[in-house]
């Protein structure tokens, strides 16, 4: 990045972020590879099953093995490895205990499968990578702890895991029947034994440790040369796997969805590499060298932003549980993960540097996030125009975007050379930002609770006062300390105490009314959900198409739901059809299906601000009483500034990078002005009929290759066209060859390949015609 090569000279820490980024790129360049791979049907899910099976079965035990053979296991710091099981456990206990008690009825298998997830971290596809560039030539022993690692998860806490699955997962049993409950028992021990004996991981670590004792970590040349080839393998084809897997996954990512992966990520993202980090440093605060503390404490950090496991998928798979949320939190944990390691290495390299380069790293590193945050902060600004969400909630989000950004462009100025007027700005933006964000969350309280008059006319208070109250405070501390202008002082706080007394002041009122408001508002949207069997047509005819007042609907609602209350169906609608259908004049009138997702979007925007807020906080209390922070202090820095700093391009990976709102029309757009006409939208394999799937399946095995080789041509502009052949060759093709009797059933026969995704149109913009001038490709086989 920019800031970074202006402020601090080229060092062997450097070096290393240098090589991160080398790294980083690889690992998701390879994995969005292979989701691509996947998604254009490049490879099969038959093939993605063989790589499947080359990684877990030869490759990766090759690795663990031949790995653990050559460590020098005199020189583990095996209380180090007890501190990130004790870590471990932890997280795993409370993600299960906080599971069991909310989860309503009581769901142990899935409180089992959360608790893997927040546990169970990819060592091997991005964690050897990431910690090779990071430490090969610092501590280059590093590594050798991640094969150590794995096997706490795998050998000790996911039993627990797996017990609570199979608990769950066991038919209610009759009290008297104790053979049958003995049977169980015996059962679902036989299982766990069977998954963790049956796991190659676990085998080839114990078999490393046998090897490395026998051939004291000296394997012979022979089996080493060979099992380096498999080894040598896993890293590319694991990323290449892991893209995958994430095929048809991404779209789950919506809705209500999108707030249990939330709260996994931020445990398993935020939660786990603070508890990792304390609880190394506090095993390892006697009887060890100091700096080696520091160094294993901070790759503790680094460790726990790791993200969790594809195997927990493959557990979610194995037991029917929470399919869906397990792959879209296994998305989102990964692709979210990379700024974390990013700023963990950022910290690894401020450990050892004096005040002064620290310093200016950190100056470097808010720089870098305000740059890319102030660029997200535009695109979401460009994103609010062209979609027209002007209505509430969007206006405040609007307003909230805004402030972040006027943090961003102090921060720009301020590495530039200003000092006392950019940091004014910024805290007059960070204290704007936070009210905002309480004002958003009494929005979202105001629509949950159907408070539409309400909320009319608090509306320009929620607009107002955010802004309003930080420029008085501002114009007061101006005209009190009128700070210097020069450059030349550069004070850590130009208002000293009172500044940063007013903006915890500000920050704990936004923290406080962010979270009543949030849990409040999800308690009015669980008790709407009461009504979803209520629709429109349950309603009185005189009222079906005049708007009811907020009491006389509720009261109906309510005597509805006490007559209905033994046969109402289970179902996670939130009164969608009621909300929508009584705000004809509101302030949020024509909310559908659209807009409740982006209700959820805002949630979970409001859920990021409010970790903002604890760190942001915490750091600010931690000034207040201590004059030297150094330790977790230092490290936190760097994490606040991607919170605070960073929002506006949290705010882009939300409301941007909507698929269905924002991707899909832009990609709808791009092709309709290139090629003149929009993607066509194709069923769902699992949709078409048996006689369609068997007829694609039928042709793939017994003509594909032939008739790609009878019809397949390049037409003269490659660069366009490529290769591809026309509507009428094939229908000519199948007509020829007996598959059809004639062109009409042909016709009939090529439009089904179509719809089975054996052939496209060149621009997927058409359907199938029997024409010379209609082009296509061949997707299976190309």
């Amino acid at each position: 990045m920019a800031g970074i090569s202006n402020s601090v000279d080229l060092t062997k820490d450097d070096t290393n972020l240098d090589n991160l980024y080398i790294a980083l790129t690889q690992c998701f360049a390879v994995i969005i590879c292979g989701y691509l791979a996947g998604r254009t049907h490049m490879i099969t899910q038959r093939e993605t099953s063989g790589l499947n099976t080359f990684v877990g079965k030869f490759s990766l035990p090759s690795l663990i093995f031949i790995s653990l053979c050559q460590i020098d296991l005199s020189s583990v710091n095996w209380m180090f490895i007890f501190a990130i099981f004790v870590s471990k456990t932890i997280i795993f206990f409370i993600v299960l205990i906080i599971t069991v008690v909310v989860t309503r009825p009581t769901n142990t298998a899935r409180a089992g499968l959360l608790a893997i997830f927040c546990t169970q971290t990819n060592d091997f596809a991005i964690g050897v990578p990431i910690v090779q560039a990071l430490y090969n030539s610092t501590h280059p022993d590093y590594v050798a702890y991640l094969y150590l690692l794995a096997p706490i998860s795998l050998t000790i806490l996911n039993p627990f895991g797996f017990v609570m699955m199979e608990i769950g997962k066991q038919p209610a049993v009759s009290p008297n029947s104790q053979n049958a409950i003995e049977n169980t028992r015996w059962q679902m021990i036989r299982n766990v034994i069977r998954n963790i004996i049956s796991n190659p991981i676990v085998f080839m670590t114990a078999l490393g440790i046998i090897g490395n004792q026998i051939f004291n970590h000296q394997p012979p040349v022979v089996l080493k040369s060979v099992l380096d080839v498999f080894g040598s393998a896993f890293t590319g084809t694991a990323l290449m796997l892991l893209g995958l897997r994430m095929v048809g996954r991404v779209h789950t990512l919506q809705g209500t969805a999108l707030l249990t992966p939330s709260l996994l990520i931020i445990t398993k993202l935020l939660l786990t590499p603070l508890v990792m980090r304390e609880i190394v440093a506090l095993c390892l605060s006697k009887g060890t060298v100091e700096e080696d503390n520091l160094d294993l404490a901070t790759f503790a950090f680094l460790y726990g932003t790791l993200p969790s496991a594809p195997g927990v998928f493959v557990y979610a798979n194995a037991y029917g549980l929470d399919i869906d949320l397990v792959a879209a939190s296994m998305v989102s944990c990964t692709f979210l993960s990379a700024p974390l390691m990013f700023v963990s290495a950022k910290m690894i390299a401020a450990a050892s540097m004096n005040p002064d380069d620290y310093n200016r790293l950190l100056e470097a590193f808010e720089f870098d996030i305000s740059l890319l945050s102030l660029i997200g902060g535009l695109v979401v600004f460009m994103v609010f125009v062209t979609k027209r969400r002007f209505r509430f909630p969007h206006r405040l989000t609007f307003f909230l975007i805004a402030a972040q950004i006027v943090g961003c462009v102090s921060s720009v100025l301020q590495f530039y050379g200003l000092v006392s007027v950019p940091k004014l700005l910024g805290i007059a933006s960070d204290m704007c930002a936070a009210l905002c964000s309480a004002s958003l969350a009494i929005a979202l309280l105001f629509i949950h609770a159907r408070a539409d008059p309400t909320l009319g006319s608090v509306q320009p208070a929620l607009i107002v006062l955010p802004w309003g109250i930080p420029l008085c405070l501002t114009t007061i501390l101006i005209s009190l300390y009128r700070p210097p202008l020069s450059p030349d002082s550069n004070p850590p706080e130009p208002f000293g105490m009172v500044s940063n007394g007013l903006s915890i002041s500000v920050f704990l009122f936004s923290l406080i009314v962010t979270v009543v408001c949030l849990v409040l508002a999800e308690r009015n949207r669980r008790q709407n959900a009461r009504y979803s069997s209520i629709t429109e047509d349950d309603l009185p005819a005189s009222i079906s198409s005049a708007v009811m007042s907020n009491s006389s609907r509720d009261k109906l609602l309510n005597n509805k739901y006490d007559n209905m209350f033994d046969e109402q169906a289970n179902g996670d609608v939130a009164g969608r059809e009621l909300n929508g259908y009584y705000r004809s004049d509101s302030v949020t009138a024509g909310y559908g299906e659209d807009d409740d997702l982006q209700l959820v979007r805002h949630f979970v925007f409001l859920m990021i601000i409010v970790c903002s807020f604890i760190v942001s906080l915490a750091l600010k209390l931690w000034r207040l009483v201590s004059d030297s922070p150094a330790g977790l202090y230092v490290e936190m820095q760097f994490i606040e500034i991607t919170f605070r700093r960073g929002q506006a391009l949290f705010g882009f990976c939300i409301f941007a990078l909507d698929y269905r709102g924002v991707i899909k029309p832009m990609i709808k757009w791009a092709v309709k002005t290139w090629y003149g006409g929009e993607p066509i939208t194709l069923p769902k394999w699992d949709t078409l009929p048996f006689e369609t799937r068997l007829l694609c399946d039928q042709f793939v095995s017994q003509h594909l290759q032939k008739c790609k080789i009878d019809i397949e041509k390049t037409k003269w502009s490659s660069l366009l066209y490529g290769i591809c052949f026309s509507g009428s060759s094939l229908v000519d093709w199948l007509v020829h060859n007996g598959v059809c009797k004639d062109s009409e059933e042909a016709g009939v026969y090529a439009s089904k390949l179509l719809s089975g995704r054996v052939i496209r149109h060149i621009y997927n913009t058409e359907y199938f015609y029997n024409s010379p001038s209609m082009l296509y490709t061949f997707i299976v086989g190309s």
